[in-house]
C-alpha cells in the first residue's frame, strides 16, 4: 500500500472557507474525507507528494486519511499542523497528528508522542530486535500566519490511504 502525504495552507473570509482552501492547496477539496486513527499497515510505503492531482470526475469520492489541521483568525497568530511517523522493518508503524501555534511546538509534540508510543510497543521492538534509537522519526508540517482578522488561515496535512467510489445511495 502506498500512503501519500499532502499539505495545504488556506485563507478565506471564514474559518470554514480557510479550511476548504487548505484542502484545495492539498488537492483534495473535491473529496469526502473519512478520518482514520494512526496505524500504518504492513508493507506500507510513505510518499510525500505535497499536492494530489485528481481529475474532476473523482468529485465526491471518499478518501481514507489521517489528518491534522489548525485554523486561526487573530492577526499575528500562526496556524501549524503536522504529522509524524515511524515504521518497523516490515513497513508497519504509526502516524501521530498534532496542531499548534508554531512549528517548534508541533514538532516537539510529534516527536514526544511517537517516542512514547514506540517505547510502549515492546512487542514489536522485541520482534524486530530494535531499540528506540533504531527507529527513524519523520515529520511533515506546514504553518502560516494570520495577517488580518477578516481572513483566517488554516494549515492542513493529510496521510492519504485509499480513494473509494461514493456509496451507492438508494432512495430513502
Amino acid at each position: 500500500m502506498r500512503i501519500k502525504l499532502v499539505k495545504g495552507l488556506g485563507r478565506g473570509p471564514t474559518e470554514l472557507a480557510a479550511f476548504h482552501e487548505a484542502l484545495r492547496g492539498a488537492g483534495i477539496d473535491i473529496l469526502n474525507l473519512d478520518k482514520l486513527s494512526s496505524v500504518i499497515p504492513v508493507r506500507a510505503e510513505i510518499e510525500v507528494v505535497d499536492k494530489l492531482n485528481l481529475p474532476h470526475k473523482k468529485h465526491g469520492y471518499l478518501m481514507d486519511l489521517v489528518r491534522s489541521y489548525h485554523t486561526v483568525s487573530k492577526s499575528g497568530d500562526v496556524a501549524c499542523a503536522g504529522i509524524g511517523w515511524t515504521q518497523y522493518p516490515d513497513g508497519s508503524g504509526y502516524f501521530v497528528e498534532h496542531h499548534g501555534n508554531s512549528e517548534k511546538e508541533v514538532r516537539y509534540l510529534l516527536k514526544r508522542t511517537l517516542s512514547h508510543m514506540i517505547t510502549k510497543d515492546e512487542k514489536n521492538l522485541k520482534r524486530f530486535k530494535l531499540n528506540l534509537e533504531d527507529l527513524e522519526v519523520k515529520l511533515y508540517t506546514i504553518s502560516g500566519e494570520c495577517y488580518d482578522k477578516d481572513e483566517p488561515v488554516c494549515a492542513f496535512v493529510g496521510a492519504l490511504y485509499k480513494l473509494k467510489e461514493p456509496y451507492n445511495r438508494e432512495k430513502f
